[in-house]
């Protein structure tokens, strides 16, 4: 059963094939949505949580995180090793950016994100699709200075170490999601200030 397979073709063993070069390993994200106990499990670790989730959720669990890191002797600050997940885009005006969430991202929301996510609707009968991608947390957009204040407001709750930003690259042009990334990281990202690092390492692990 050297390969994790047993006589009877069934599996008994997983792992990480190859392994990592680096060691200790690189630092593990770990996607989470609604679980308290992967919370535990990644702030003993010191896994870095990234949240698929609204910002009062996102809080509850940086929260726990330290809490459950304090058990295991971390300290963490709040915000640190949290990785906000947001959707976002950049318009001239709130008519645009609707139409943006229309255009790019409402086909895959309403047909995969929907069935997937706990926190999404299950009645989707008469839907305003476009409303509710905004009321699900996880979209931030509008003009730049919406775009701004939203993620200012953000940071004022939980002051994350990371940001991942996702856009639906297939169906919006390439030269649009540049000019989004571009304005995020040279307008929003100046404007946020997370926290500073304790320094604490896990298994040598920063």
């Amino acid at each position: 059963m050297d390969d994790g397979i047993d006589d009877e073709g069934r599996v008994r063993r997983v792992g990480v094939c190859p392994a990592p070069y680096q060691h200790p390993h690189p630092p593990l994200f770990q996607a989470v949505s609604a679980s308290a106990d992967s919370i535990r499990f990644a702030a003993q670790r010191g896994f870095r949580p990234t949240y698929f989730t609204k910002l009062e959720k996102m809080e509850e669990f940086s929260r726990l995180y330290v809490e459950e890191g304090k058990k295991a002797g971390h300290g963490w600050a709040l915000g640190e090793r949290q990785n906000m997940c947001r959707w976002i885009h950049v318009a001239g005006s709130e008519k645009e950016y609707d139409e943006k969430l229309r255009s790019y991202d409402q086909d895959i929301y309403q047909n995969f994100y929907v069935p997937f996510f706990p926190q999404f609707p299950d009645d989707t009968e008469s839907i305003d699709w476009v409303q509710n991608i905004k009321d699900s947390g996880i979209f931030h957009g509008g003009t730049l200075d919406q775009l701004t204040r939203q993620f200012v407001d953000s940071y004022k709750v939980v002051p994350a170490e990371y940001i991942t930003l996702i856009w639906h690259y297939a169906q919006q042009p390439k030269d649009e999601v540049i000019h989004e990334l571009e304005t995020f990281m040279t307008k929003v990202l100046p404007e946020l200030e997370g926290p500073a690092s304790s320094g604490n390492t896990v298994g040598g692990v920063g």
